[in-house]
């Protein structure tokens, strides 16, 4: 007996990521998301540059603890919900409001009218996700615009599985509501 249960042993854990030797690589590859997503996320305009350098500095810190349990791309995100909490808690919501915005543009716009259009289209999505309720923000980017799966979105916000469902259904549904009151809005000006 005491031989099987000297075999028996704590699960190893899995060996950390080190830092890589150029760690520019790694901001080049993922700056796209952590801009896009810190705004998302209600950076102010303004802002989105600190926050998705703050980011990378927390990622550069603990990119030796990521342990592979989720993508790199959902334990990226958990550092961009964090870093934008703390921004838009600070931001002043007049600010924020008044701030010009810089979403980026098309790649390659065809016309100017194309550039406006995707413009209003980005600020219209940026409002529509600022009426979400915060614990349901985060779920909603992250399933429905980064199309990360709903189990692996519930391990990065650290809620129970059936609760990720639940919150995920709901912002859904407040997130057409919002799109709805929109089209109303849309259509009653066009009278």
């Amino acid at each position: 007996m005491e031989a099987s249960s000297s075999l028996k042993s704590a699960p190893a854990a899995p060996h950390p990521v080190p830092v890589p030797a150029d760690f520019s690589e790694l901001y080049e590859t993922y700056f796209d998301f952590v801009w896009a997503n810190a705004r998302r996320l209600g950076v102010a305009p303004a802002q989105v540059d600190d926050a998705v350098q703050d980011v990378f500095l927390a990622v550069y810190r603990r990119l030796p603890e990521f342990r592979g349990e989720a993508s790199f791309k959902t334990w990226l995100f958990h550092f961009v919900l964090r870093v934008a909490s703390t921004y838009r808690r600070s931001a002043n919501a007049a600010e924020r409001r008044s701030a010009p915005d810089a979403t980026a543009e098309a790649a390659d716009p065809t016309t100017p009218d194309a550039q406006v259009a995707t413009k209003q289209a980005a600020e219209l999505m940026y409002r529509l996700l600022e009426e979400l309720p915060e614990n349901r923000r985060a779920l909603f980017i992250l399933v429905e615009l980064e199309e990360v799966s709903v189990a692996e979105a519930a391990a990065v916000l650290e809620l129970n599985l059936n609760t990720a469902h639940s919150r995920l259904r709901d912002a859904r549904r407040d997130f057409e509501r919002a799109v709805e009151r929109e089209r109303a809005r849309e259509d009653w000006r066009a009278r």
